[in-house]
C-alpha cells in the first residue's frame, strides 16, 4: 500500500468558493458577493460535483486542498469541514488545506481547518490593509519631494505614475488626517498647519502594496534610517 501510494500521482485540489461580502473593484474570479442565501444550494452543487469526479483521484495521492475564491471564510468554517469530511469518506483524505488573504488571515488561525496559509501582502501591508486593524505593520513606504507650499497646500512629486490608488490614496505618514488630491505625477494636501518647506521629503504609505511595487525598477531596505540593500524588481513586466 504504501510503495503504491509513493508511486501514485500527487495531486492538488482547488475549491472555488465564490462568496463574499463585498465584490473588490480588481477582482476577475467569479464571485456571487452579497449572495449568502445561496451557500446552501451551491454547497449541494459542490458536493454532487465531488461524488461524481472522486473516482478520477482514485489511484492518485491527494496532499492539498486550496480553499480559493471570494473570500472561504465567509463561506463558514462548517461548510468547508463538510467538504473535507466528504473527501475523506471517499477515501481522498487531505493532509494540507491552504488558503489565502491577508484580510482574512484572522479568521484562519489555530483552531480553522487550514493547515497553511499563504498571505503574501503582509509582508509589505498599505493604507487600505491598515485599515483593517491587523496585526502586520506597515513596511512599504514612498519617499516623496516637496516641491511647493504655494496657496496653503503641500505639493509632491508622488503622483499616481509611482502609486497604486486602485485601493485607496496614500497615506501622508506625517499628515495622516489629510487626504491627498492625485494626478499623474504630483500629490497634494491641505494641512492645516506645516512648516514644510521645497526640497523636503515626506513618507507616504502607498493606498495598495501590489500595484505600487510594479511601477518601480528597485526597492531599498532600509534599517534604523540606513540604506542596507537594494533589490531589482525584475518581474514587473517592462513592455518591449
Amino acid at each position: 500500500m504504501r510503495r503504491r501510494q509513493a508511486a501514485a500521482e500527487r495531486l492538488g485540489i482547488y475549491i472555488h468558493i465564490p462568496f463574499c461580502r463585498s465584490k473588490c473593484d480588481y477582482c476577475d474570479f467569479y464571485s456571487l458577493a452579497g449572495q449568502e442565501g445561496r451557500m446552501d444550494e451551491y454547497q449541494r452543487a459542490l458536493l454532487a460535483h465531488l461524488r461524481e469526479t472522486a473516482p478520477m483521484a482514485s489511484s492518485c495521492v491527494v496532499d492539498t486542498v486550496y480553499f480559493g475564491g471570494g473570500t472561504p471564510s465567509w463561506y463558514g468554517a462548517k461548510r468547508l469541514r463538510e467538504l473535507l469530511a466528504f473527501l475523506d469518506s471517499r477515501g481522498i483524505p487531505v493532509s494540507q488545506v491552504s488558503g489565502a488573504s491577508t484580510g482574512t488571515v484572522e479568521f484562519k488561525a489555530g483552531g480553522s481547518v487550514y493547515t497553511e496559509l499563504q498571505a503574501g501582502s503582509y509582508l509589505f501591508m498599505d493604507s487600505a490593509y491598515h485599515r483593517l486593524g491587523l496585526r502586520f505593520q506597515n513596511a512599504l513606504f514612498i519617499q516623496a519631494t516637496v516641491i511647493s507650499t504655494a496657496g496653503g497646500r503641500i505639493v509632491t512629486d508622488a503622483g499616481i505614475k509611482c502609486c497604486g490608488v486602485d485601493q485607496g490614496p496614500p497615506v501622508f505618514v506625517d499628515f495622516p488626517s489629510c487626504v491627498p488630491v492625485m494626478s499623474e505625477e504630483h500629490s497634494a494636501i491641505y494641512p492645516s498647519e506645516h512648516s514644510c518647506r521645497p526640497g523636503d521629503r515626506l513618507t507616504l504609505i502607498p493606498g495598495h502594496c501590489c500595484t505600487t511595487m510594479n511601477l518601480h525598477d528597485r526597492v531599498f531596505l532600509t534599517r534604523g534610517g540606513c540604506v542596507m540593500d537594494c533589490i531589482p524588481i525584475t518581474s514587473r513586466g517592462k513592455c518591449m
